[in-house]
């Protein structure tokens, strides 16, 4: 067994009899396996791309990313420059904090990130509320589970929501909105490939506009349906309190994004465009693209599969698909769908092996769900899903052995692919509880869960879009060409795309698709010996791996 690691690259060879436990550190006898992971090797002569990408004034404010990674563990360091840790999102005066989530660890969250018990009031939505629970032991913590009509549905939102008094306490100055990906538990923040949005909003002064801005009438609406009817605190130094319509006190007119959020109910008339895949859909359908995306392809990369038709996959293609052409004003015409689904190689090498999977909960039934083509004597039973697959492939970003967890759904050019029309990062995967589904003929609109998303549109950052340069061997920006790189600045919002466009479809014969049963013993080990996912892991009370 050899091992070599440094800062920009770790090769660990396995052979014969040996195999190496990445994270342990121990040896095993077992099968042959080997792992190799060069972050100097990609598509082409990534390295000398990234030297020449660090030239770029551009790449040195990778803290100006509109979208941006969370940090990730086990890493060469280069590849988290600019990244966002818990810390860089609690860093501040912070007077009161909403903090929404599927699933809270209180050990961990509160190991992780020290200063939470210095904020006055801190304001929790949860899904898993009893594992949450000890956090009521703690005198400045509030607890809240948004009320769920049906057991199919979860408030599945992952939001953070600060106040901050930066001169004097009590005295509100600025609001963070912060919109992401990760559970607040150990593995998500991290072994996993996460996404994450903030931005800083100032409180309104005298000369605020009267006119309302659409983010904050999208972020009260949304808020106003968690059924949450505000928290007091500060008895000692004066009673503060805090409700949905203090929002509004904050001036959100240079918002980055539009909010894409989902809430549990069934919606008629005006009301079915304002939730889920609909509400997606009436926003692209708002804005104008470059002719480049006439028929371009939609991806949608998630880390859970519900159980789908081809009607409803028909339905979420057309929202995907919607827009229109810049000069010609007419509707872009749909183009390719492809899925990111890791496969089982993807989930097999990574950092955590085969136990990743628990993480990415595809059953049998849906991955490999059927569904019925053809008329008469030529009809016939296909798989739905598997041949839009496309496996994870997250060289360019460090992150090919981080298995994903972030979701996000985007539309790029054939002739330039890290060119974005378009970019969604939301807690939504893959399913009709989190989008909704049409109903009635399409005259009503149903959800089971609470999602939240923001969309990257043409209207709001005002600038092209493009992935980042470490991502896909941008090279437009990676050379100085007396100067022109501010220029490119002006007119380019970079978002730390992880994974490669266009995505790699599966190869036949070769990859096949992560599938989460417990029963399915694998034919080859993981690099912790395991050739099953075996029992769930236990998220709570992790500090480390």
């Amino acid at each position: 067994m050899k091992a070599r690691t440094d800062s920009d690259s770790a090769v660990i060879d396995l052979s014969h009899e040996d195999e190496v436990s990445l994270l342990k550190g121990t040896e095993r006898q077992s099968g042959s396996i080997n792992i190799r992971v060069d972050r100097n090797e990609g598509h082409g002569s990534r390295n000398s791309k990234r030297q020449r990408s660090e030239q770029s004034a551009c790449v040195l404010e990778r803290a100006a990313c509109p979208l941006r990674l969370l940090r990730t563990k086990g890493i060469a360091s280069s590849y988290n420059e600019g990244t966002v840790s818990l810390d860089d999102i609690f860093q501040g005066k912070v007077d009161f904090a909403i903090v929404g989530n599927f699933m809270i660890d209180p050990v961990w969250l509160l190991s992780a990130c020290p200063q939470l018990s210095s904020i006055p009031c801190i304001q929790v939505f949860v899904h898993h509320y009893e594992a949450a629970s000890d956090l009521l032991d703690l005198p400045n913590f509030r607890m809240h589970r948004p009320p769920l009509p049906t057991d199919w549905g979860s408030h599945h939102t992952k939001m953070f929501i600060l106040v901050f008094s930066d001169d004097t306490p009590g005295i509100w100055t600025r609001i963070r909105v912060c919109v992401h990906t990760a559970n607040l538990i150990y593995s998500d923040f991290n072994n996993k490939t996460q996404g994450c949005w903030f931005q800083d909003f100032p409180k309104k002064g005298p000369a605020a506009s009267a006119s309302t801005p659409r983010f904050e009438d999208e972020l009260v609406e949304y808020m106003s349906k968690l059924g949450w009817s505000g928290a007091t605190w500060g008895a000692e130094d004066g009673a503060r309190s805090f409700c949905v319509q203090d929002l509004r006190k904050f001036d959100f007119s240079a918002a980055q994004v539009r909010l894409v959020a989902s809430v549990p109910g069934t919606f008629r008339g005006p009301h079915m465009h304002k939730w889920g895949h609909l509400k997606l859909r009436a926003l692209l359908q708002a804005e104008q693209f470059e002719p480049e995306f006439e028929g371009a392809p939609a991806v949608c990369q998630f880390s859970s599969l519900g159980s789908l038709d081809a009607n409803w996959l028909e339905d979420f293609h057309q929202s995907l698909s919607s827009g229109r052409n810049k000069p010609l004003d007419t509707p872009l015409r749909p183009g390719r769908l492809q899925l990111i689904w890791p496969t089982v190689n993807n989930v097999r090498l990574s950092s955590e092996g085969y136990q990743a999977g628990c993480s990415i909960p595809g059953n049998k039934k849906n991955v490999l769900k059927e569904t019925t083509v053809g008329r008469g004597k030529l009809q016939r039973r296909e798989k739905l899903l598997l041949g839009l697959m496309h496996s994870w492939v997250a060289n360019d970003s460090g992150r090919q052995h981080a298995m994903p967890h972030i979701k996000s759904y985007t539309r790029y050019s054939d002739s330039d692919p890290s060119h974005l029309a378009w970019f969604c990062l939301t807690s939504a995967n893959l399913s009709k509880a989190a989008w909704g589904q049409t109903q009635l003929q399409g005259r009503q609109f149903s959800i089971h869960s609470y999602e939240l998303g923001v969309l990257f549109a043409p209207s709001t950052l005002k600038k092209r879009m493009q992935t980042n340069p470490w991502a896909n061997g941008a090279d437009s920006v990676g050379e100085d060409h007396g100067g022109q790189n501010a220029n490119i600045c002006n007119w380019t919002a970079y978002l730390q795309v992880p994974y490669s466009l266009p995505p790699k479809p599966y190869v036949d014969g070769e990859d096949s698709p992560w599938i989460v049963d417990a029963d399915i013993i694998h034919p080859l080990k993981d690099a912790w010996g395991n050739c099953q996912v075996g029992l769930r892991e236990n998220y709570y009370g992790k500090l480390q791996d």
